[in-house]
């Protein structure tokens, strides 16, 4: 039997893509299984702590509250609403429990501009138009400070 140089280069190109098929096959494997993840265990809650702002409040002005928020849990959080709670402070002639109106009862805002506050990270903010200062306040109010009690809401980001 005599094989020509064509039937030799045809049957060697046969070989090489049956070999580089067994050595694809090889090197090439898939499995299919189950995988678990698991989520935090508990969300910490928010630190909230106050600040010193500028001093915006006058008689008949609204101004802002200023604070720390600290977020401990492993993901962004994203500030979305706040509660105004009691209010104290003041000085002597400007006892809070007068100006306890310094608070907007109703008009206040409830909702936050976003305010993303990072994983493990602490973020400054304020909230606009939080206070206003009655225009019967006394004289012994001025330079005054007033803390306000406040629960802040957030939403992971």
């Amino acid at each position: 039997m005599h094989l020509t140089k064509r039937t030799l280069l045809v049957f060697a190109v046969i070989c090489t893509f049956i070999i580089g098929g067994v050595a694809a096959a090889a090197w090439l494997s898939t499995g299919t299984g189950p995988a678990r993840g698991q989520a935090a265990a508990t969300a910490k809650g928010l630190v909230v702590t106050a600040r010193t702002g500028p001093a915006d409040l006058y008689p008949g002005v609204t101004g802002a509250v200023y604070f720390t928020v600290n977020n401990p849990n492993p993901y962004a959080v994203t500030l979305t609403t706040v509660a105004y709670g009691a209010i104290s402070g003041g000085k002597a002639g400007c006892d809070a429990t007068l100006v306890a109106n310094i608070v907007k009862a109703v008009a206040a805002p409830t909702t936050i501009p976003a305010v993303l506050v990072p994983a493990g990270a602490t973020v400054d903010a304020s909230i606009a138009g939080a206070l206003t200062m009655p225009l019967t306040v006394a004289d012994a109010c001025q330079g005054a400070t007033f803390d306000i009690q406040i629960t802040i809401s957030g939403v992971s980001s």
